[in-house]
């Protein structure tokens, strides 16, 4: 089982795990591999862990990108995972970036991951799927409870991400159209307010609709 194990791992060009091997092979001569998988928060997952099940939100997606290794074409795509406990990285090679789009994958989602492996990137958890692995859209009543935190106006960086915040809008400008290189498009600016302190908001194209 050993050296089919080897084989089929350099046919992949080492991108395939051992226990995707394994489970690829017994696929191959029909043997059904079956146990239920055990349910992690991203912040129990450790790198080792496999088999397990994760559900989680889709709160970044990066597009694909391809790679050349030992003279062979491959692809891959980064998403950030999201549950009540924190934050890890799914990554999908292949044929699993192609289900995603299928799936209509967008952020927001709700996934649920089973029989998945954890590895690392950068010296963090690495969500990775294997032959054996499916990911699915999770029911509404799996899916992980986030609450946003609010930050006041007042706190806000210029190095801050997706932050939410509760405001008036004072003072509304006229909507701009605008074309480039990229394209046509729209912006509007508004002022927020939020007790003495104010800011500049910027809205484009549909979110100026919404506003």
């Amino acid at each position: 089982m050993g050296a089919l194990i080897s084989a089929k791992k350099e046919k992949f060009s080492g991108l395939l795990t051992e226990d995707g091997a394994a489970y690829m092979i017994a696929k191959e001569l029909g043997v059904k591999v079956s146990g239920k998988a055990d349910r992690k928060k991203l912040a129990e997952i450790t790198e080792g862990m496999n088999g397990i099940e994760i559900v989680a939100v889709a709160k970044q997606i990066f597009p694909p990108k391809e790679f050349e290794r030992n003279g062979k074409k491959g692809r891959l795509q980064s998403i950030i995972l999201s549950d009540e406990t924190g934050e890890a990285r799914l990554t999908l090679w292949h044929g699993d970036i192609d289900k995603a789009a299928e799936m209509g994958l967008k952020k927001g989602d709700a996934l649920k991951i089973t029989n998945c492996a954890i590895s690392s990137y950068n010296g963090q958890p690495q969500i990775s799927v294997n032959y054996s692995s499916t990911i699915t859209r999770a029911p509404e009543s799996e899916a992980p409870k986030i609450e946003r935190k609010l930050t006041a106006i007042a706190g806000l960086d210029s190095n801050m991400r997706e932050v939410s915040v509760i405001a008036t809008i004072k003072t509304m400008f006229p909507e701009k159209a605008f074309e480039n290189e990229w394209g046509a498009g729209k912006v509007m600016n508004f002022i927020l307010k939020d007790g003495h302190f104010e800011r500049m908001a910027t809205a484009w194209n549909e979110n100026a609709d919404e506003v």
